[in-house]
């Protein structure tokens, strides 16, 4: 051993984790394995997913959802029964729109599905469970948007399903006066899928209402005032004037989407879906401004 030797120099390299490696691997391996972190892409998606679930578990587990969905599939097929049954007992005239009659109920059925989309966000407010929902899901717009699909997928599904068993049992009533119409007309189809719309942009008006004013009460009175009340206060109003605004109101463009020939006063029923879409699109809008700018 030469003199100048230490004991730590005829050791050789150290066998530690000094650095970093374990004994035995080479130097480019990792000595214990690191799982990848997600990217912010990857969280934002399941953070989005998550809050999809939990909006679909609370959409479900309350009676509401159970009976709004009911009465309006009752009151659109219901009314579409009683109006298409009653032309056929007296033999009278559809005057060329068999599919309006039969869907005639959604003038009804909308106030039902107003309601439910109004509940599903203002009832946690007037409970306060919407501090637990913040504090699961801290960003408030995407439990919003969570809330909105929800709804919209299931009101949807819900809403086609009523159009289009009140259009066939609306028709097969009307066999008997030789005006009924089938799918093989023309527009009936954009008519059944322009009901469906109408009724899923009249809840998501609703939701949109409860997140801006967060109150039932409130955001139901402004919702019917829109829906009902408007639109007998413009028959108030000087003829001109009336022409005017009319074509802008929920309900007359809901007569636009279910006819084949709209009224003169009114716009086309593409132009009716665009508009409401656009009043949707506002009123969602203001509900995340809403959300985000002011406490729970």
């Amino acid at each position: 051993m030469p003199p100048d030797a230490t004991p730590r120099d005829l050791a050789g390299p150290p066998t530690g984790l000094a650095d970093g490696t374990p004994p035995g691997l080479p130097a480019d391996q990792p000595g214990r394995a690191v799982p990848p972190r997600p990217s912010a892409a990857t969280g934002r998606r399941d953070t989005f997913g998550n809050a999809l679930r939990c909006e679909w578990t609370k959409l479900w587990t309350v009676r509401s959802t159970y009976w709004t969905l009911f009465a309006a599939f009752v009151i659109t097929v219901g009314l579409a029964a009683i109006a298409c049954g009653a032309t056929a007992n007296q033999g009278g005239d559809v005057g060329g729109e068999p599919a309006a009659l039969s869907l005639s109920g959604i003038f009804m059925a909308q106030i039902a599905l107003g309601v439910l989309g109004v509940l599903v966000i203002s009832s946690e407010y007037g409970s306060g469970m919407i501090r637990t929902t913040f504090a699961a899901v801290p960003n408030r717009l995407v439990v919003l948007a969570a809330k909105a699909v929800v709804f919209a997928g299931v009101v949807v599904v819900g809403a086609f399903v009523a159009c289009l068993v009140a259009f066939v049992l609306g028709q097969q009533l009307l066999r008997s006066t030789g005006q009924q119409a089938s799918f093989g007309d023309p527009e009936i189809v954009r008519i059944v899928l322009g009901a469906t719309a109408y009724l899923t942009l009249i809840g998501l008006i609703g939701l949109g209402l409860a997140a801006v004013i967060r109150h039932t009460a409130g955001a139901l009175g402004i919702l019917f005032g829109a829906m009902v009340v408007l639109q007998i206060a413009v028959q108030f109003l000087p003829g001109e004037l009336q022409e005017d605004v009319l074509p802008y109101l929920p309900a007359t463009m809901a007569v636009s989407i279910v006819t084949v020939n709209p009224p003169a006063m009114s716009l086309s029923a593409e132009g009716s879906i665009a508009l409401l879409s656009v009043y949707t699109a506002l009123v969602l809008l203001g509900g995340a401004w809403s959300m985000v700018a002011r406490d729970a």
